[in-house]
């Protein structure tokens, strides 16, 4: 079975057991062949059953991906709840890289970057973007309300921010990401947007009042 981290099984009965060897499968496939070998055909007999079965409940690959993507584990967890947004910024970017870095996520990534010219594979990227976001908004709500982050965050800039050097450093450079590194990045990131917001902050309350437009009378003078 694939493995993207440490995962907890999936109970249920027969048909339960059939979804779970069916999605791992898919992992499985795309982490080996990339996206432009993806099949049906190839899943069904990784899973060993019938291309009927995963038919019914996926019609298409992207269906079938999608379902798969969202049933690992990490991707559903609670996020922490420190107390701290650093602390749990680090937890959970460390997370992520735990899952990116095993053989079947390695392979996962590698093989949605080199697809990304599919409309339906950029399609599914976004989705599961948006669903499973690395920093969930449980986390970001919490930071907002102990004052760690400004109300106004960009909440999709702030992840994009996070992550891309995570990315950059695994898939790019091919190099490690220890916590040293998570944590310099999340110290960076966390400062540059918090000291933004303090300074656009001191700027509007710093902004002369607008002068007044004059009247028509001082315009034209007195008659």
């Amino acid at each position: 079975m694939v493995a993207i981290a440490p995962k907890q099984r999936r109970t249920g009965g027969r048909s339960a057991r059939v979804v779970e060897h069916v999605l791992d499968a898919a992992l499985e496939e795309l982490a080996t062949t990339g996206w432009d070998g993806f099949s049906m055909e190839h899943i069904a007999k990784r899973a060993g059953v019938n291309k009927t079965t995963i038919y019914r409940r996926w019609p298409t690959k992207v269906d079938l991906l999608q379902a798969a993507l969202l049933a690992i584990p990490e991707l559903v967890a609670e996020p922490p709840d420190t107390g701290d947004l650093r602390t749990d910024l680090a937890i959970l970017l460390g997370t992520r890289v735990e899952q990116l870095t095993s053989p079947v996520g390695r392979g996962l990534v590698r093989a949605i970057m080199l697809g990304g010219a599919s409309p339906s594979l950029q399609s599914l990227r976004e989705s599961v973007r948006e669903k499973r976001p690395a920093v969930p908004d449980a986390a970001i709500d919490r930071a907002i309300a102990r004052g760690e982050l400004p109300a106004g965050l960009d909440r999709g800039l702030f992840r994009e921010l996070l992550f891309s050097p995570l990315q950059a450093r695994l898939f790019l450079r091919n190099e490690p990401v220890d916590a040293a590194f998570v944590a310099t990045v999340v110290d960076v990131v966390v400062a540059g947007i918090t000291n933004q917001a303090s300074t656009s902050e001191s700027l509007r309350e710093s902004a002369p009042a607008p002068r007044a437009a004059p009247s028509s009378r001082s315009r034209t003078g007195t008659r």
